[in-house]
């Protein structure tokens, strides 16, 4: 008897169970989420449409400041030269270039070429008095107030007066005039103004910023082969994935993927970035759209813009402050475009670079 007791106790239970566990499904369904654990929406997570102008006729190039012009090279454009590598320019006339014999080349509204060539009290400095910082150097990355670059012998130096670029220990002269070795074994480099990044030759990428803890470099990834870095990091791995970091560098933070097949990328402004696939299709897109494809086959990514197999570079700009980008050949090998701020770099196909400044900063002009 208390067997059977005990049985019927236990079907009770179990019944109860079961009608709560419905009712409470049934008002799971139809009750809004609350409102505490709702994510808020970022701008950076909000779906972007990218809507892409195309312009038929080719831009010419204006002749550019005599005095501020340069050269690059001498001739026909030399194969295989990527020329983000080789210059740097920021808008006001400041001009760093890597030539082709590896010399690092300064001049432009700036008297003080070693102190990062961000002091105008000496006025223009022509390319015909143009400075050598540094020989030897593959490639370059500047940040606020600082330079990064790598030598032959894939060893990262550095100078400027950036404490946290520089990974400034306190133990040495600060700020230095004179590059100085930073790291070996680097083969590729990426700086923001208080944050860098490089990847070394076994494939880490390692970063280092002005946070607590990562004032030398932390290593966030494994298997990656290049960076770009301009409002946030990107990365390509070994299997050709792209991916970012929505909010900043961070060794707790997962990256973000964003594409698969990836051979490279090129950041514009506004979050606008540039893909080439392994197919050689270039693609461009925001972080949160879908790409857009801009043409089937290039031979590389550029500065603000990608180079088709006949040669072509083929620039994008934003039309207005927006999502409007606007697509058109230039009569160019490479165009550094300001985006109405005050002037743009072009590389001609012959090797001249011509600075054309607006008309302020060609008066004599500058920050500050």
């Amino acid at each position: 008897m208390t067997g059977n007791i005990l049985r019927r106790l236990l079907c009770a239970v179990l019944c109860i169970g079961l009608l709560c566990s419905c009712t409470a499904a049934t008002e799971s369904t139809e009750s809004p989420p609350e409102p505490a654990k709702t994510k808020a929406v970022t701008k950076r997570e909000q779906q972007v449409s990218v809507e892409v102008q195309w312009i038929e006729t080719t831009a010419e190039i204006p002749p550019g400041d005599p005095e501020l012009n340069g050269c690059l090279w001498d001739g026909p454009m030399p194969e295989g030269v990527d020329l983000r590598d080789r210059l740097y320019t920021d808008g006001f006339g400041i001009m760093n270039v890597i030539d082709l014999d590896g010399n690092f080349v300064h001049w432009g509204l700036s008297g003080d070429a070693i102190d990062t060539g961000l002091d105008f009290d000496n006025g223009r400095q022509p390319y015909s008095q143009r400075s050598i910082l540094m020989k030897n150097v593959q490639k370059m990355a500047i940040g606020y107030l600082a330079f990064l670059v790598i030598d032959g012998n894939q060893d990262l130096w550095g100078w400027g007066s950036n404490p946290h670029l520089l990974m400034y220990d306190g133990d040495s002269n600060y700020p230095t005039r004179e590059p100085i070795k930073m790291l070996s074994d680097v083969k590729d480099v990426a700086a923001g103004d208080f944050e860098a990044a490089v990847v070394r030759t076994d494939g880490r990428l390692q970063a280092w910023c002005r946070q607590e803890g990562w004032q030398k470099p932390v290593t966030l990834r494994t298997g990656v082969e290049k960076i770009c870095s301009v409002s946030t990091l990107l990365h390509i791995d070994q299997q050709h994935c792209l991916y970012y970091y929505p909010d900043g560098w961070s060794n707790q933070q997962k990256p973000k993927l964003l594409d698969r097949d990836i051979d490279d990328v090129s950041m514009l402004l506004w979050n606008f970035f540039l893909e080439r696939k392994t197919d050689g299709s270039v693609w461009i897109r925001h972080f949160n759209s879908k790409p857009v494809l801009l043409a089937e086959d290039s031979i590389q990514l550029a500065y603000n813009g990608y180079i088709t197999p006949d040669g072509t570079f083929w620039g994008c700009r934003e039309s207005d402050p927006g999502y409007t980008l606007i697509i058109q050949p230039m009569d160019s090998a490479c165009s550094i475009l300001g985006y109405g701020s005050s002037g743009d770099v072009h590389i001609m196909k012959d090797g001249e670079i011509r600075v054309c400044l607006n008309e302020e900063e060609a008066e004599g002009g500058g920050p500050g």
